[in-house]
């Protein structure tokens, strides 16, 4: 048995997975971006513009992920995509 015959019949529910997960990823930094770009231009606190800032926000926010998908048990409630909204929803949000 050779490693395509054991994800032959899933094949395609990976690609569309990575598809949709790399499309997210890009929208999503794209938004973030915008998002800090404008809020710099507002003269935001100097609080978020520090690195460790963004850091522990992704980190709480990915934890909120974790606690949810373990609450709902579900496959569909992915800590990452759960993580990504998070914080994109509280930097517009500023």
């Amino acid at each position: 048995m050779t490693q395509f015959d054991l994800i032959k019949d899933i094949w395609a529910k990976f690609l569309l997975i990575s598809l949709i997960s790399t499309a997210l990823v890009i929208a999503t930094t794209g938004l973030v971006s915008q998002g800090l770009l404008k809020r710099k231009e507002r003269k935001v606190d100097e609080l978020f513009w520090h690195s460790n800032f963004g850091v522990l926000i992704s980190i709480i926010a990915f934890e909120i992920g974790i606690w949810l998908n373990k609450k709902t048990k579900s496959a569909l409630v992915n800590p990452l995509i759960i993580a990504i909204v998070l914080v994109v929803v509280f930097f517009i949000s500023l």
